[in-house]
Formats: structure tokens, sequence, C-alpha cells
């Protein structure tokens, strides 16, 4: 997800949500804003202005710049709530451990690019941490990000340098759906393993990891049967995708 292209209020929302507010109702309600305003404000039917983002920043832990330009770190922590948004202790708690959580950048993703598995033990343990909080929607522990290392392969997705939110499927429970975009390990045998992004799509007896990609290099599918690709390789989706950041 690129938060430069969405509008003030497309972050808004997306601030209210991640804030554990899923209805704008419940947010309306606990913070004693006026109705029709808010709702004008998250409908793009009005802008607000520095003094307004400020409030909603306060209340939902984000940070004001970001809400009004999408600059700048999504989430801060206020030591001065505002009166009106004050929360049971135990909500703040939540919301603190939300987000002070480091969702760590563990490595690079590259279509090509085949790694020893100690280089990519090494990036798992000494990972940066992203600038940006565990989406709501998965299971904190579950989620990291992966740089994109290598393009060629994902162009119509995701450029060299950009960042990639994911989801572990084993640590999360979930199942990789026909459609997703998900993170491919490929190990072969001399011990070498290669991640790269590819769109998934299952078919009746195999699974096709294809490309996304203008490059005349990318358009042909990994073919995976009984977790083994064409080439004979151990393969496995590790991951989905679920948004991109610069």
């Amino acid at each position: 997800m690129n938060f430069m292209t969405m509008t003030m209020s497309d972050r808004l929302k997306k601030a209210r949500v991640s804030a554990g507010f899923y209805k704008a109702s419940d947010a309306i309600n606990k913070f004693g804003w006026k109705a029709s305003t808010y709702r004008a404000h998250e409908s793009r039917q009005n802008q607000f202005d520095a003094t307004t983002a400020l409030s909603y920043a306060r209340a939902y832990g984000f940070n004001a710049g970001w809400l009004l330009t999408g600059e700048g770190d999504m989430a801060v922590r206020y030591a001065e709530p505002s009166s009106r948004s004050s929360a049971p202790a135990m909500r703040l708690q939540e919301q603190e451990t939300r987000y002070n959580a480091l969702i760590p950048i563990k490595g690079v993703v590259a279509s090509g690019v085949w790694l020893e598995e100690r280089v990519l033990s090494d990036s798992n343990e000494n990972f940066r941490p992203s600038p940006f909080p565990a989406d709501p929607a998965y299971p904190v522990e579950a989620q990291y990000d992966f740089t994109v290392g290598g393009a060629a392969a994902i162009n119509k997705i995701a450029q060299t340098g950009d960042n990639l939110r994911c989801v572990d499927l084993q640590a999360s429970g979930l199942e990789a759906a026909d459609g997703d975009l998900v993170v491919l390990e490929r190990r072969a045998s001399n011990g070498l393993v290669e991640l790269s992004v590819r769109r998934m799509q299952r078919l009746s007896e195999t699974t096709e990891l294809w490309p996304e990609s203008t490059d005349p290099m990318w358009r042909s599918a990994i073919v995976v049967t009984n977790g083994l690709s064409g080439e004979g390789l151990e393969t496995r989706v590790q991951a989905k995708v679920i948004w991109k950041y610069m």
C-alpha cells in the first residue's frame, strides 16, 4: 500500500480501523464527535484542516502530519491524550502494545537470486524494524516485511526498494487463496534458497505461481505439485502479501 496515493479520507478510515474502531459510529460515540461532520470527512465529502487532524490523531494515536499528507510515520504515541479521548486502562495498554510492536523487515525477495540459508538466518536475527505498525486484521506475531531486491518479475505490483507487508501462513494458521500475491520459497539440493513473489493460481492437482511482469523474460509460471516444482526443487508458499509501501 502506498500511503502517498491515499486520500485524507482513506487515511482517516485506516487510522480508525487500525485503532480498533471497526464502525465509524463506535469512534463517534467514544470521542463525542459530531456524526455528520465526521462522516463527511471519511466519505470524502469534506476535507479537514490541521486542527481537526490533530484531534483525530490524538484520539487514534496516529501522526497528524500523516493524516493530512501521507508523509512520515503512520503511528505515534501522544503523552497527553485529549480529555475526550481518554480510554480505560486496559484499552490504553492494548493500544500501547499494538503501536510498539516492532514488525521486522526480514530481508530481500528477488526472483532468480539464490542465497545460503546462513545469510537468510542472519537477516532474520538482525532485522530492521518496519516504520509501520501491525495490521490489526492479522496476528501481530505472524507479520513481517520484505524489501523488493529485484522487481523484474513483479514490476506490475512493486518496484525495487519497495517493501511488502506479509503474513506468515504457518504462524497465522491461514491458507493462501487463489489469486493471492504470495512469497514463494524454493530450496535447491546445494542448500541455496530463493525467495520470490508470485501470483498464485490453484488448479485441480497443481499450483501455478505466475510473475506480475511486463518483462518478456518473466512470463512463465512455476508449477508446483506435491511440494516440488518442475525442476524438482522443494517449494512452498511461505506467506501472503497484504500491502506494500515505499
